[in-house]
């Protein structure tokens, strides 16, 4: 009712009360169903709710007509209510496709990007200078399209309004969708996406693992280091340890945070011991037994594993004619490689091992070997009973790699794929580098340090 009035009130300070209140009461319902409700069931009610009250918004304001004074505010409002709109897009989506890629399949979150579209149509030609309408548009819309544009440029897609308020996030030359979004971009909306979710959805953090080439990960072990991280010991259900937590005193960002605690109402400030100081644990070895069991994307430990090793440099290891540092510490990739294989090595040399271990404690002394002196006081001589317990050795080692060769051939396919992957790729790096590998298999170079604690 205050659109036609003269009277400045807040002008390019704020937005309206109401359009204010709207985002306060989207806020604080999203909160009280993500707590009270199920989650599928409170996503649906908040979208259902979201997409009614954003369609009478925007049919508000698609028929107001504001005063030359109430433009500023006009357009203040319709950016607050994209912009809003934009971070609540993320809460009610399941999707990364729902948010940058709506089709007619979705019908509620394709009616929340076309009401968003109408808003900021609203808004151009409401706003827009009066000179630069009737340069756009003095042959006609159709006329325009046909005569001074591309049939490409002229064709919109639902989420052209991210890209229009946001367009440091998105493109807007091209039409958007995961296959030609950037990466780092794709990564980042798939986070906010996980992020935005009323309950810890595994599929999207596996989707999100795994897209753009495992870009994720790749970055993570790459560019992370050891540091320290704090932990809402509370929501995560991790007890406080004094021993796990730097002190005050050694760390002044630790000491900050113990003196002003978690910051929330009920927070006892000084004594709050809601929030520790971890250290980040190896991150190496889990995403290693997650790609383990990535049967659909086998080459996705290939490609983490390999731009670990680029760029740490690790390609000496694999050289044999470089002679082995005592002092050498072994890398995390090839510690995670190692538990991986522990299982397979365990099936194959476990049958190996109680032969060697069943024959040594199971053999029988002759007669002779009993004797330490003839009667006669003379000493035996050990030349035969030598020979024989050589003879007996080596029939023990040759049964020992008989039964290895039979479990090796038994238990081959149980080797996981991605791992097959991984040696193969590495073989082939290192044969472009002309490096030689121990028997001409780094499979079985690095098999054999499991385990052991020298490399090489």
């Amino acid at each position: 009712e205050y659109d036609s009035d003269l009277m400045i009130c807040f002008q390019e300070e704020r937005c309206s009360f109401s359009v204010q209140m709207w985002n306060y009461h989207l806020r604080a319902l999203r909160y009280d169903l993500k707590n009270y409700c199920p989650p599928h069931q409170g996503q649906q009610i908040f979208t259902s709710v979201f997409n009614d009250s954003l369609a009478v918004l925007a049919n508000r304001y698609s028929q107001v007509a504001p005063s030359y004074r109430r433009i500023a505010q006009f357009r203040a409002d319709i950016m607050a209510v994209l912009l809003a709109s934009s971070t609540f897009l993320f809460t009610c989506s399941s999707s990364l496709t729902k948010v940058v890629d709506p089709t007619s399949s979705y019908p509620t979150h394709f009616s929340i990007h076309n009401l968003c579209s109408c808003l900021l149509s609203t808004l151009v030609i409401t706003t827009a200078p009066l000179p630069d309408l009737y340069k756009t548009y003095k042959r006609g819309f159709h006329r325009k399209s046909v005569l001074n544009a591309n049939k490409s440029d002229t064709e919109g897609y639902p989420s052209q309004w991210l890209a229009l308020i946001r367009p440091d996030l998105f493109d807007r030359e091209h039409h958007m969708s995961m296959s030609t979004i950037p990466r780092r971009l794709a990564v980042y909306l798939q986070l906010k996406l996980i992020a935005s979710q009323p309950f810890p959805n595994f599929s999207l953090i596996l989707q999100a693992v795994l897209m753009k080439d495992c870009y994720l990960p790749i970055y993570l072990l790459t560019h992370c280091k050891k540091t320290l991280v704090s932990v809402d010991a509370d929501r995560w259900m991790i007890p406080h340890s004094p021993s796990l937590s730097s002190s005050p005193e050694s760390n002044p960002s630790n000491r900050h945070q113990t003196a002003h605690g978690c910051g929330n109402s009920c927070c006892a400030g000084s004594e709050c011991v809601s929030r520790s100081v971890f250290p980040i644990v190896n991150l190496v070895k889990p995403f290693t037994f997650l790609f383990l069991y990535c049967h659909l994307d086998p080459e996705a430990m290939s490609r983490v594993l390999n731009a670990i090793i680029e760029k740490n440099n690790n390609w000496s290891l694999f050289e044999v004619c470089e002679p082995p540092d005592v002092n050498e510490e072994i890398p995390d990739w090839l510690d995670a490689v190692c538990a991986a294989l522990g299982p397979f090595l365990d099936r194959v040399l476990v049958p190996c091992l109680k032969i060697l271990y069943t024959s040594r404690n199971s053999r029988v002394p002759t007669f002779s070997a009993s004797l330490k002196d003839l009667p006669c006081g003379c000493r035996m001589r050990q030349k035969h009973q030598k020979s024989n317990s050589v003879e007996g050795d080596n029939e023990v080692v040759i049964s020992a790699l008989q039964m290895l060769m039979e479990q090796l051939t038994v238990d081959i396919h149980m080797l996981a794929t991605p791992l097959c992957v991984f040696f193969k790729q590495l073989h082939g790096n290192l044969q472009d580098r002309d490096m030689h590998v121990a028997h001409n298999c780094v499979g079985i170079q690095v098999g054999s340090t499991s385990g052991m604690g020298n490399w090489r």
